[in-house]
């Protein structure tokens, strides 16, 4: 998918703009795991989680529920996943106190969009429906503060990194 293949490279260094190699990192809902794949080329301490999924992740859960640890990680990635379900307390129970999320969803005004892309085989099919599509700026977090924001790929993404407070 061509698209895709932009939206991934935009996006990865985009990421690695808050990641240290001394970070424990869960890409949570990782699909496909591409991008913990390759954060860990790079030499990233990461682990991934996803509930069902072709490729092998290291922690398989439910994103609601995982069971890990309180305070587990400093850095969380979700890349186009929390449109899938409502994540945002298990995110915050697994993110140590000034820890990150580094996130991206699709922008509610452009979903149109995304879905004649779908049609036409320019990106990547929704997994799960989009049940909880939002604006990042609403911030729907619970002590959280979103700390960056910007719409990449002509506005149809969300991109957003949160603060643990």
């Amino acid at each position: 998918m061509i698209l895709s293949n932009y939206a991934f490279s935009g996006r990865i260094s985009l990421i690695k703009k808050y990641l240290n190699k001394s970070d424990k990192i869960l890409d949570f809902g990782a699909g496909s795991g591409r991008y913990t794949e390759a954060l860990k080329k790079e030499g990233f301490n990461i682990k991934s989680l996803d509930i069902n999924s072709k490729f092998k992740p290291d922690i398989v859960a439910d994103g609601k529920k995982t069971g890990l640890p309180d305070n587990s990680f400093d850095k969380i990635i979700a890349i186009e996943v929390l449109e899938h379900g409502f994540f945002y307390d298990e995110i915050i129970r697994l993110l140590k106190p000034s820890g990150y999320l580094i996130c991206s969803v699709p922008s509610p005004s452009t979903e149109w969009l995304l879905n004649i892309l779908i049609a036409l085989k320019l990106v990547n099919d929704k997994v799960t429906p989009h049940v909880n599509l939002h604006f990042l700026k609403e911030n729907k977090f619970k002590k959280i503060k979103l700390i960056e924001f910007k719409f990449l790929f002509f506005g149809m993404t969300q991109f957003g990194v949160f603060k643990k407070l």
